[in-house]
């Protein structure tokens, strides 16, 4: 009797699991639906772009949200928010060259924006270039970025080296 209790309770709770699921693909779906039509109200606003960008990421859906990030960039080139969600983007695909280049050039366009040297950091350390991965995670750290320990002990393993 307690094997099938047991089966029973993880039946339930798979099905409320893909009830949560279900649920927040629904809200993600609406989400686009919603800054779609802004976007055909204003299809200038760089902005919608970039959220509708930042959902399609939710959704792992990252080919869109690259799509979405480029629209926003050429509405905006100086935007550097829409570099540093594309580059995440691409590093989301493993796509890390491609990654590193729109990193640098959002941490061109807003030099004391730390997160973008963390996310450089994470694409550096993915392509094996660990001296500048702890370049740029240094500098996150100088300003103000919080770095999860976890992603300390990950450089740290790969490079061989302390800091």
């Amino acid at each position: 009797m307690g094997k099938i209790n047991a089966l029973i309770s993880l039946i339930v709770l798979l099905a409320f699991t893909n009830l949560f699921a279900q649920g927040a693909d629904d809200t993600r779906s609406r989400e686009i639906s919603e800054y779609t039509k802004n976007i055909k109200l204003n299809p200038k606003d760089a902005g919608a772009y970039i959220n509708r960008g930042d959902t399609y990421v939710a959704m792992a859906k990252y080919d869109q949200a690259i799509l979405d990030y480029s629209k926003a960039i050429e509405i905006d080139p100086k935007n550097a928010v829409a570099y540093t969600n594309r580059g995440n983007a691409y590093a989301a695909k493993g796509d890390y060259n491609q990654s590193i280049s729109d990193l640098s050039a959002a941490i061109k366009l807003n030099p004391s924006f730390g997160p973008s040297y963390k996310y450089r950091a994470a694409a550096y350390l993915s392509a094996k270039q660990y001296d500048k991965a702890w370049d740029d995670l240094h500098e996150a750290e100088k300003l103000g970025t919080n770095i999860d320990s976890s992603f300390f002990n990950e450089l740290i393993k790969a490079s061989g080296r302390q800091n």
